[in-house]
């Protein structure tokens, strides 16, 4: 009774709610949903519209439990008030009925999972046009905007620009917002949704393991700057085959196995890359991989 109370309320104030009723494009201040050009769509108002239900339901039960409340627990009503530890009948209603309700919401929403009935609404009937057919079908099988995560590509581009600053010799060489630039047009590119996080990834993995390679590179010059007597011994440009050393060893055998794929290849490497950073920054001059790149290994 409340329920209709309140619809026939909205109904005579409809005018405080500008635009709401649906229209085949979007108007200023408007409030209601457009028309449905689609099945999915329309399973999509249909589903606010059985979900909106329930929410005015559960307000009006909620206000009139917190009013009642407020009523009978007025200390002037009760000047004593009761002490109720247990409540087992109510607890066991409050848990019931959220779950009831939760299953009743689901029920509807099945509908939009379910892309077979929903295309096949939308096939060829005795009651629609060829045109209208054919509009339908184009827009369910339409493929959808690629959705960029804004978060992580705003991140791996922060982190590039650090690397570029650095002049970090891991970003094969190219001009400064050129790597970045090249990557987010492949990005773009993406034929799909998953094809674009796939590639994401990839991207993101890929930046991970220049990160620690400059990192391994910047410890390593620390140490030939505070030992010189070692570049003067080496027998080959020691910060060029400390960058051969890094980037040869994604071809070692024990990475390139036929049974790994690229990420455990990419999880490899990055351990690989650990240990010569903690190795060197825990012998320096006396790492041993400092002393294979040096050519001073016994």
């Amino acid at each position: 009774m409340i329920v209709l109370i309140i619809i026939l309320i909205m109904k005579k104030v409809k005018w405080l709610f500008l635009t709401i009723s649906p229209c085949d494009a979007a108007e200023l201040w408007q409030l209601g949903s457009q028309d449905a050009a689609t099945p999915i769509m329309q399973g999509i108002i249909d589903l606010h519209h059985d979900i909106f239900f329930f929410l005015i339901l559960i307000l009006v039960f909620v206000l009139w439990i917190l009013v009642r409340a407020l009523w009978h627990f007025h200390y002037k009503e009760n000047a004593i008030p009761q002490r109720i530890v247990h409540g087992t009948t109510i607890e066991i209603l409050r848990t019931i009925f959220p779950s009831l309700i939760s299953i009743f919401i689901t029920i509807p929403s099945f509908a939009l999972s379910m892309d077979a009935p929903l295309i096949e609404a939308m096939l060829p009937s005795p009651n629609r046009s060829s045109s209208e057919d054919s509009f339908g079908l184009r827009v369910l099988c339409e493929p959808w905007p690629i959705i960029p995560n804004l978060g992580l590509e705003s991140s791996i581009l922060n982190r590039i620009r650090i690397l570029e600053d650095s002049n970090s010799p891991f970003l094969l060489g190219k001009e400064k917002g050129e790597y970045w630039a090249e990557i987010k047009q492949s990005l773009r590119n993406s034929s799909s949704q998953r094809e674009y996080y796939r590639g994401l990834d990839f991207e993101n993995r890929d930046l991970l393991i220049r990160e620690h390679k400059h990192s391994c590179y910047k410890i390593f010059r620390e140490v030939l700057l505070s030992n010189p007597s070692l570049e003067e011994a080496a027998a080959y440009y020691p910060q060029e085959s400390f960058i051969a050393f890094l980037n040869e060893k994604r071809d070692d055998p024990d990475f390139c196995h036929p049974g790994h794929s690229p990420a455990e290849v990419d999880r490899l490497e990055i351990l690989f890359l650990n240990q010569v950073e903690k190795d060197i920054v825990r012998h320096g001059s006396e790492s041993i991989h400092i002393k294979r790149v040096l050519g001073n290994l016994d």
